[in-house]
């Protein structure tokens, strides 16, 4: 292997390393304020419907949001014990981010998880256009959330590619110098 391949492999997996780590740490602060929201639900759901209504939003989507906004302050208020099973929800996103701690600090060795966060990812979106047809879930309150996991799937997918290079590019660094070592081997 010529030095200066070797070199410029080197640098692919600095920038892969670096790409890597900004990845995923953008993963984890969305799953982190998502689950963070879930435990402040009334609150949010009040500031959802005042968002809408500042860009003068009407129709299904502001009909949902009034009655979201109803929903949770009424149970808030009424039945607090319901809360319990959103903040079950928020626990599970900031447990699925710590999750994530350990592909952040050695990618290579916890491929599984980032593997485990593509299958997470794109289970969302069947998940949500059922249950939210169930629900009763706006079409396009749905094709958000739909979008949460696309962009979950979509980051997590491009951090696989960035890590199964990054193994590629250190097998053949090592092939070579295993090569400089005993010119005799040969090395698959």
């Amino acid at each position: 292997m010529a030095k200066v391949e070797r070199y410029q492999m080197q640098r692919m997996i600095n920038s892969n390393d670096k790409n890597i780590t900004l990845y995923l740490q953008a993963f984890m602060i969305v799953l982190v304020i998502s689950g963070l929201c879930y435990f402040s639900l009334p609150f949010l759901s009040k500031k959802i419907l005042s968002f809408i209504n500042a860009f003068g939003v009407r129709g299904e989507l502001y009909s949902f949001a009034i009655k979201m906004s109803q929903g949770a302050s009424y149970n808030a208020a009424h039945y607090p014990f319901m809360g319990y099973a959103t903040d079950w929800l928020g626990f599970a996103h900031l447990m699925f981010a710590l999750l994530f701690v350990g592909p952040l600090l050695d990618p290579e060795r916890n491929e599984w998880v980032i593997r485990y966060g593509l299958i997470v990812s794109a289970a969302v979106i069947p998940v949500v256009l059922i249950a939210g047809w169930i629900r009763e879930i706006p079409i396009i309150w749905r094709i958000v959330n739909c979008f949460f996991g696309l962009f979950g799937f979509l980051l997590l997918y491009k951090v696989s590619k960035m890590v199964q290079q990054n193994q590629e590019f250190r097998r053949e660094i090592e092939a070579g110098d295993q090569k400089k070592i005993n010119p005799e081997i040969r090395v698959a």
